[in-house]
């Protein structure tokens, strides 16, 4: 999967899909957003998992549960980060935008939690 950025528009493209994405997040709010992901991820890495996940969740992979966690967590606290900049709620686009900036990080996500998978 590709991105091609054309100033306040961006191509997805794909071998089967191409979608064509107004930008309508701000930059700064942009800029913000990724910081705030990646220095949770590596917050993240710096602690690791707690042991007790498994007692506590029931979860057959550790690590599944944890990128779902992290992924709803980094959702959820820029839509509220949003909320509070921007005094409204998203969009529909604003929201997916949102969603997208998170899924930019999905391999390193993915690669890090994937180690806390049960073997």
């Amino acid at each position: 999967m590709e991105f091609i950025n054309l100033k306040r528009k961006k191509v997805l493209k794909n071998k089967n899909l191409q979608l064509l994405i107004w930008l309508t997040l701000d930059s700064e709010f942009k800029k913000q957003t990724e910081k705030l992901v990646s220095e949770t991820l590596q917050l993240y890495k710096n602690a690791g998992a707690s042991p007790r996940i498994n007692d506590v969740w029931k979860c057959e992979n550790t690590g599944d549960f944890l990128c779902g966690f992290f992924v709803g967590e980094m959702v959820g606290s820029a839509l509220s980060a949003f909320q509070i900049y921007h005094k409204r709620e998203p969009t529909p686009e604003e929201h997916m935008e949102i969603v997208g900036i998170v899924e930019s990080y999905t391999d390193e996500i993915i690669e890090f939690f994937s180690k806390f998978n049960n073997s």
